[in-house]
C-alpha cells in the first residue's frame, strides 16, 4: 500500500511529508496529497499495529524501503529507533542480534536483523 503512495515519505496519524521540495516538511492532510478514506484505512492499520509513529518510506541501497517505527527513546535533541523494515533486498548491516550494537556508536547506520523473507527488525541513531 505504501509503495502505491510512492510521493508519500511519511505516513503518520496526525500528519504527512510529501516529496515535494517546494513544500518540504510535515502537514496535515487535506485530501490532495491523499484521499481522506485512503489515510482512514493507513490509520486503521496503524492502531491495529500499535503503530503511533505510522510508517517511513526510505531508500536502501538504492531500493525502496518501508520502516514502521515500533520505539523511539529521546537523548537529547537525537534519538534511539527501532521498528519493523519491509525492504526488496538483502540490506548491508545485517547483524545476528540489535541489542549486541551500540548504536549510537555506529550512527549513522542502519542495522538490520532478518525476522522472515524481506522482513527485519532495524535499530538506528537519529542526529
Amino acid at each position: 500500500m505504501a509503495r502505491q503512495d510512492a510521493q508519500l515519505i511519511r505516513i503518520a496519524p496526525s500528519f504527512l511529508t510529501v516529496n515535494d521540495p517546494a513544500r518540504p516538511g510535515p502537514r496535515p492532510g487535506n485530501g490532495s496529497d491523499l484521499p481522506s478514506q485512503r489515510w482512514d484505512l493507513y490509520r486503521n492499520l496503524f492502531r491495529k499495529c500499535g503503530l503511533s509513529d505510522g510508517l517511513l518510506a526510505e531508500r536502501v541501497a538504492s531500493q525502496p524501503g518501508v520502516f514502521f517505527p515500533a520505539a523511539t527513546r529521546q537523548m537529547g535533541a537525537d534519538s534511539l529507533e527501532k521498528g519493523w523494515a519491509h525492504l526488496v533486498s538483502d540490506p548491508a548491516n545485517l547483524v545476528p542480534a540489535l541489542d549486541a550494537i551500540d548504536l549510537a556508536a555506529h550512527r549513522p547506520k542502519t542495522f538490520f536483523r532478518r525476522i522472515e523473507g524481506n522482513w527485519y527488525l532495524y535499530g538506528r541513531y537519529n542526529e
